[in-house]
């Protein structure tokens, strides 16, 4: 498991755990440049937020990550785990044939999209977000557990078929 204040030993399993609140970093200079380097600090696999291919679980929360990418290693992956994020779209994770947790819960997704090939998802959160139809998710067969808490509905897709 790896968190902020474990060893470099510890950071060595299969594990990436890392639970905070993470804001953008100011030191009172409003330079453009200053904030790029901060945003890019935002991305899943970057220094801040490291992925081992053989993670099992990646779990982030709270740390304004932008988008699901540079996990194409990751195809032991049981849990993504992603909540209260920034995130705008589900994608990047139709490799992981393993996933049975997808946790996207607070985010700013509008779209239930990219989960065809996600077949052994049993828990599904897409709560807290901004989706206004909820459809693409015939495949998902051996699912047990969907939140779409606080959403926007407008339109229900093949609901009932699952």
């Amino acid at each position: 498991m790896i968190n902020r204040e474990n060893t470099e030993e510890e950071n060595k399993t299969n594990n990436t755990t890392i639970q905070s609140n993470v804001a953008l970093e100011s030191n009172g200079n409003n330079n453009s440049g200053h904030i790029e380097n901060n945003i890019t600090k935002f991305i899943l696999g970057g220094d801040k937020h490291p992925v081992n291919d053989d993670d099992e679980v990646i779990e982030y929360i709270g740390e304004r990550i932008r988008a699901i990418e540079n996990i194409s290693g990751c195809t032991k992956l049981k849990k993504l785990l992603l909540r209260r994020n920034v995130i705008k779209k589900i994608e990047n994770i139709s490799h992981l044939e393993l996933l049975e947790e997808l946790e996207l819960y607070d985010n700013q997704i509008t779209k239930i999209e990219n989960l065809e090939s996600n077949t052994n998802l049993v828990v599904l959160d897409l709560s807290y977000n901004l989706i206004k139809k909820v459809e693409n998710l015939d495949t998902l067969l051996n699912l047990k557990v969907l939140y779409l808490v606080e959403n926007h509905f407008k339109k229900v897709i093949n609901f009932i078929s699952l």
